[in-house]
């Protein structure tokens, strides 16, 4: 799943605010901070260090500072420590945001194959190399329809149910949701 359809998913599953005070930045941002040191990190090697991408994805991504930055953020105990406090803290907000990294981990843990997180760090170093990835070609024209079929379908729900906040971020997330295909089609 890329991470504008987390965004969409994300704000499915969370965002139950009617009437109250919104939720939906937390939501939002906790949809993006999981993947931010992966956008981060390809940015830089792309567009700054101009490296081209097979290299990018093959060799530098696996060294050891990039991967734990993505892997911390992407861990299911810190992410669930850090919302028991918030719970316990009564910080909606803070709360809302790890919610949503939560979600986000867990939806990526079953389809991450050969480039699966370590989702137990610090406790554990395991990673489960699921059998289905998003980067298979086996898998892919399957998981690619259904994921565009959940982001229409999600999107048509946010702008019918929800309020303006929410809808603003369905739009943002709609439009980078295309612009990454746009991106991945042309490659």
């Amino acid at each position: 799943m890329n991470t504008p359809a987390h965004g969409i998913v994300n704000l499915i599953v969370l965002d139950h605010s009617k009437g109250k005070k919104s939720l939906t930045l937390p939501i939002a941002l906790g949809a993006i901070l999981p993947d931010a040191p992966i956008l981060i990190f390809c940015f830089i090697q792309k567009f700054v260090l101009s490296k081209p991408e097979a290299l990018i994805l093959l060799v530098t991504q696996d060294r050891p500072a990039w991967q734990i930055s993505v892997d911390i953020v992407n861990s299911i105990p810190l992410i669930l420590v850090a919302l028991l406090v918030s719970a316990w803290l009564k910080h909606p907000w803070l709360a809302a945001l790890f919610a949503s990294m939560g979600l986000h981990s867990l939806c990526d843990l079953p389809f991450h194959g050969a480039e699966a997180l370590r989702h137990l760090l610090p406790f554990n170093h395991w990673q489960f190399e699921s059998c289905i990835s998003y980067r298979e070609p086996a898998a892919g024209w399957w998981y690619f329809s259904a994921e565009v079929a959940l982001i229409i379908l999600g999107s048509l729900f946010l702008f019918r149910r929800k309020a303006v906040p929410t809808r603003i971020a369905t739009a943002v997330f709609g439009l980078a949701y295309t612009i990454c295909l746009a991106f991945a089609w042309s490659s």
